[in-house]
């Protein structure tokens, strides 16, 4: 009988979820010879996946975890223009705007707020992970 350390983690690893919104539009007047492109997106993601570092001493370098969220959100324009056009000769010209704003707003994991009896938040903690051990007999 071989004794083997077994450990379950409930409810441990998700699979990442983003939440997004993307309007756009296109456009061409002037006979063409104007046209161009307007974006806005805002996205969030929930349970970043991320890889953490683990001490040496258990045997394994690294684990996957559930450990962010971010935010991005942005605006983006393109303006092209068809400035001259011979019969040997083309110019045209292209024009590129980008705001984009990418926001981290917490690592490792959720945190919970600890509130005191006026609804003020006095501390953050981590929520606890259910972890079960036991002995199997491996033949």
């Amino acid at each position: 009988m071989v004794p083997l350390l077994l450990i379950r983690i409930t409810n441990y690893l998700k699979w990442e979820k983003t939440k997004a919104l993307n309007l756009g539009i296109d456009f061409s007047i002037l006979n063409n010879r104007l046209s161009g492109t307007l974006d806005y997106y805002d996205m969030k993601t929930n349970d970043l996946l991320l890889t953490r570092s683990l001490p040496t001493i258990i045997g394994y370098s690294s684990v996957m975890s559930n450990m962010g969220e971010l935010e991005n959100k942005g605006f983006e324009m393109t303006l092209n223009s068809r400035n001259m056009q011979q019969e040997n000769f083309e110019w045209n010209s292209t024009f590129t705007l980008s705001l984009n704003r990418n926001k981290i707003n917490h690592l490792y994991g959720d945190i919970v707020n600890l509130l005191d009896e006026n609804g003020h938040v006095t501390a953050q903690k981590k929520p606890t992970i259910s972890v079960t051990a036991g002995l199997s007999d491996r033949r």
